[in-house]
């Protein structure tokens, strides 16, 4: 008899189950079908596109075309973590779509359509789009309302999702939030063309980076809480160990962090090294927003906590060791483009110090209070200095 495995999601054979046990796989299997049948389309469709378009260099629909089908085998075969990335990658790009026909309708202020003009115009490109969306919508329906669906693909389960999938998810909900939060806030900012089209600049203007931060914070727990929801395992609490800690232990945490920030400060000191062009053009150009301030410390400290420290830390709690690591590596990789080596050892020096607070403590409190307090002791060091100089 075909029953649902709870951990790892797939269909197992179980010579005691109740007779009743398959009903549940036989009323979703008409649903699985047809939104397969509609990622199989969705793949297709993407890699005729891709072929078709090779001329206007657009390669990169490959990637959902290949990540379609894979959604649907992993419907098919009932494996969670297989669909769950594969169809996130097929929604990324669906919201990609939005974005560029954002930024056409805005007038291209980025630049982008023109690259991907064939992108709106191309009719197997818009099918595979269109019927991407509806394969997206139609299983979001199905999951929300039909209780049998629910307990084929989010069966009861103790435990967080795996290593691989934390890591893949976590990245999307930091990656993709901060791609759709740049686009509109690109648009909120109101800045130069100038400016729009030069990287550089636009990732180290504080108007832009504000916005950005009010945007992709929300967008990236809704994510995050997604997932959890999806994997129906530990309550969202305890899946992010949002749980109390004694006030002695979390100002030893913030003690900690006091600490390190001297040490980076009289290292800084002894080489002479200037506060990083980032943070100060960042505040050149922001400090006039109260949402400056409110995004550094407030904003993206709870949303990368949550996302490293207590997303993927959970999946990779059975190894504290390569938790703590590779939390800090993913952390520091996030501010690559920002800083410089320097600094990026800084960081992640600091992201080994977090996760060694989140796995003594068992909390993800200490976590976001030592970021807090550590974006808050640059943005004021920042601001002594920028006022001194002027």
């Amino acid at each position: 008899m075909a029953v649902v495995d709870a951990t790892l999601g797939e269909v197992a054979t179980d010579p005691q189950a109740a007779p009743d046990a398959e009903v549940p796989v036989a009323a979703a299997a008409p649903t699985i079908r047809l939104v397969s049948a509609i990622l199989f389309l969705t793949g297709t469709l993407e890699f005729a596109s891709a072929v078709w378009s090779w001329q206007a260099g657009d390669p990169l629909l490959f990637g959902p075309g290949f990540c379609a089908p894979v959604a649907a085998w992993g419907l098919l075969r009932r494996r969670r973590a297989w669909w769950v990335i594969s169809l996130a990658i097929v929604w990324t790009t669906a919201l990609g779509i939005l974005a560029f026909g954002i930024t056409a309708a805005l007038g291209d202020p980025l630049g982008d359509v023109t690259f991907f003009a064939h992108r709106m115009t191309d009719p197997i490109a818009i099918g595979a789009s269109l019927a991407g969306l509806l394969a997206i919508a139609l299983w979001t329906h199905a999951l929300l309302v039909r209780p049998e669906m629910q307990r084929v693909f989010r069966p009861l389960s103790t435990t967080p999702w795996g290593p691989g999938a934390s890591l893949v998810l976590a990245g999307f909900a930091v990656g993709v939030s901060q791609a759709v939060a740049g686009v509109s806030a690109a648009w909120l900012a109101d800045l130069p063309t100038r400016e729009l089209q030069d990287t550089a600049t636009l990732l180290a203007n504080g108007r832009f980076l504000a916005f950005a931060a009010a945007i992709s914070a929300p967008l990236s727990l809704l994510f995050v809480a997604a997932s959890i929801w999806l994997r129906h395992g530990p309550p969202l609490r305890a899946y992010l160990a949002l749980r109390p800690v004694p006030r002695r232990m979390l100002l030893r945490a913030l003690l900690a962090t006091a600490a390190l920030m001297i040490l980076e400060q009289a290292a800084n000191a002894w080489l002479d090294r200037p506060v990083p062009p980032f943070v100060a053009n960042a505040y050149r150009t922001g400090a006039d927003l109260v949402l400056l301030w409110l995004a550094f410390v407030v904003l993206a400290p709870i949303a990368e906590e949550v996302a490293f420290r207590g997303f993927l830390f959970a999946g990779l709690a059975d190894a504290p060791a390569k938790a703590v690591l590779l939390t800090a590596a993913t952390f520091t990789s996030l501010h690559l483009g920002q800083y410089g080596p320097w600094e990026l050892g800084f960081l992640f020096a600091f992201g080994v110090l977090l996760g060694v607070a989140r796995a003594r403590s068992g909390s993800l409190y200490p976590p976001i209070a030592m970021h807090m307090l550590m974006n808050l002791a640059a943005l004021l060091a920042t601001a002594a200095i920028f006022h001194a100089a002027h």
